[in-house]
């Protein structure tokens, strides 16, 4: 018997969470949505559970040829070259991730959701020269030291 209590930190940030198995939000609505795989656990002790979670910009897509009016979560772009998220592979979500809940974006959310990978501050030329074996390490250091400015 599991009497944990599950602990998300995103669902308790201050938004109105719409549950996703209650209702989807309209075809190609860009919306805060909150991703997570209850198969993958964080960390737990005796009391609580965290399981992995994540919080991207995207819309619940559902395609023309669909009989059922059955959709698929998309994550909208830009992606970065490399996606580091278990819960993502770029616009996918991977096996057993779930949009558990979904908000409406507030202002500027989403022009900064497209606007997050672009370079801070202006240059006239920069240029690294990486080889093959090390782009991609090279690639998650920018990325990172990018995300902590």
């Amino acid at each position: 018997m599991n009497d944990k209590k599950e602990i998300s930190l995103i669902l308790s940030e201050k938004r109105d969470w719409i549950d996703a198995n209650t209702r989807k939000p309209d075809p190609k609505q860009l919306v805060v949505m909150r991703l997570t795989n209850p198969d993958i656990i964080f960390d737990e002790n005796d009391d609580n559970i965290f399981r992995s979670e994540d919080i991207k910009i995207g819309e619940y897509y559902i395609p023309t040829s669909s009989e059922d009016g059955k959709g698929e979560w998309l994550v909208y772009g830009p992606y970065p070259k490399y996606d580091y998220s278990i819960l993502t592979d770029k616009a996918r979500l991977k096996e057993g991730t779930i949009v558990s809940h979904w908000a409406i974006p507030e202002d500027g959310e989403l022009e900064g959701w497209s606007n997050r990978l672009n370079p801070i501050g202006s240059y006239k030329k920069m240029s690294i020269d990486v080889d093959e074996e090390n782009e991609e390490d090279v690639y998650r250091a920018l990325l990172h030291g990018a995300a902590f400015i």
